[in-house]
């Protein structure tokens, strides 16, 4: 492996480090070390909210704006114990309009076997792992380790998917995959891995404290790639004062396929009502407000993350 460079990390590339991690894909890398990111202050830990320790996410497949603006990240671990996942889903079409997000809380003592065994896993030194040419049907997983003073990425095709070694691999690239693979086995049993005084809370299904609403007008003449909305399925009425057509503007590239995408964040009893009327319908059902017809994307927002940000290029 060629040896690893300095090279600091701006708030802005770290923002967008971790976008990739929760929403798209990160392949085509080859199997090497990329530059070793430098100290960065989003990695101190914060008085006004968890500080997240360490996340895990399988890429996506598709390209499809819709999935993944709804996509979230399958294990966040926060450096007040909580742990976020992503639960088991459904196995229906048209899926739920939220996803099944769920949350537990560890020991300190826990949070630290966790940060061990990533370690042990190499996620302190960045790791990309190239996506073999010949199996690019699955998709990558991507890690982000907060060490304490630097933040690093790694990603690794295919550690989820049941194949043998790419011939192109050498002994210490193949090596590097399957420490992360028994890594990424480990966070997805961890409440099996832990010793039992290290749980605090025990998994549950959560509805999001803090909720990403993307709206976009329902035009049969522009219809989104996924479908959505269906306009032949019963609409659901939009439970706010705040009319969808006042949403700010939202105009990141990855909803350019979409017909005036607008943005909002909502919380609290706000969070609540939008929350409970999605109940009504699924992510393919048309939202109604006043005389207009609405797409909209519902995302749970974990504690680190804002919302609504456009994410420029580092």
């Amino acid at each position: 492996m060629p040896a690893r460079s300095p090279h600091a990390f701006s708030r802005r590339s770290l923002t967008a480090g971790v976008a990739a991690l929760g929403a798209v894909t990160l392949a085509g890398f080859t199997a090497r070390a990329e530059e070793e990111p430098g100290a960065s202050p989003d990695a101190s830990p914060s008085t006004d909210h968890p500080t997240l320790l360490l996340r895990m996410n399988s890429g996506l497949v598709s390209s499809k704006p819709e999935l993944q603006l709804t996509a979230v990240p399958d294990f966040s671990l926060y450096d007040d114990g909580s742990i976020y996942r992503l639960g088991p889903v459904i196995a229906i079409y048209p899926p739920p309009a939220l996803p099944n997000l769920t949350r537990m809380r560890v020991s300190a003592n826990a949070v630290e076997i966790i940060r061990e065994q990533a370690r042990d896993a190499g996620l302190d030194q960045p790791n990309m792992i190239r996506n073999p040419t010949m199996h690019d049907d699955f998709p990558p997983t991507n890690f982000l380790f907060n060490t304490g003073d630097r933040i690093v990425l790694s990603s690794a095709w295919g550690l989820f998917a049941d194949v043998d070694r790419p011939p192109e691999w050498d002994d210490a690239t193949y090596a590097v995959w399957q420490r992360l693979r028994d890594f990424a086995s480990y966070l997805t049993n961890l409440p099996f891995n832990l010793p039992n005084e290290a749980l605090l809370e025990p998994e549950m299904p959560i509805d999001p404290e803090r909720l990403q609403i993307i709206a976009f007008d329902a035009s049969p003449d522009r219809p989104s790639s996924s479908g959505i909305p269906d306009l032949d399925q019963p609409a659901i009425p939009w439970p706010l004062s705040t009319p969808l057509a006042e949403l700010a503007p939202f105009d990141d590239a990855v909803v350019s396929g979409l017909a005036g995408p607008r943005c909002t964040v909502v919380t609290g009893a706000d969070a609540r009502s939008v929350v409970e009327a999605s109940r009504q319908g699924n992510l393919l059902s048309p939202w109604i407000d006043g005389d207009g017809t609405y797409g909209v994307l519902l995302t749970p927002l974990l504690p680190d993350q804002t919302g609504c940000e456009v994410v420029e290029p580092a």
